[in-house]
């Protein structure tokens, strides 16, 4: 699919031409809709430079979420049930 954005709202917004796809990158993956490795490629970018724009927005990098998100709060409440614990017994 190609999404045409004309050259002089480009211009109007202050955007160069590849700021679309990198917005459009870091919106799909902040809505857990791609993975790091597919928003990366859309935005043309490796996956460390991605990680980094996303830094730069103050968007995360990890997302948890739906079950894994309960696990994780389940987690951080118990704590974290590593190899300390186990050698402990727990």
């Amino acid at each position: 699919m190609a999404v045409v954005i004309p050259d002089d709202v480009l211009r109007e917004a202050g955007l160069s031409d590849d700021a679309p796809r990198l917005e459009i990158a870091c919106r799909l993956f902040g809505a857990d809709v791609f993975n790091s490795s597919r928003a990366a490629r859309l935005a043309g970018l490796g996956r460390v430079e991605f990680w980094r724009a996303l830094e730069s927005r103050g968007l995360p990098i990890v997302h948890i979420g739906g079950d894994h998100l309960d696990d994780f709060k389940d987690l951080m409440v118990r704590g974290t049930g590593g190899s300390a614990d186990a050698s402990r017994g727990e």
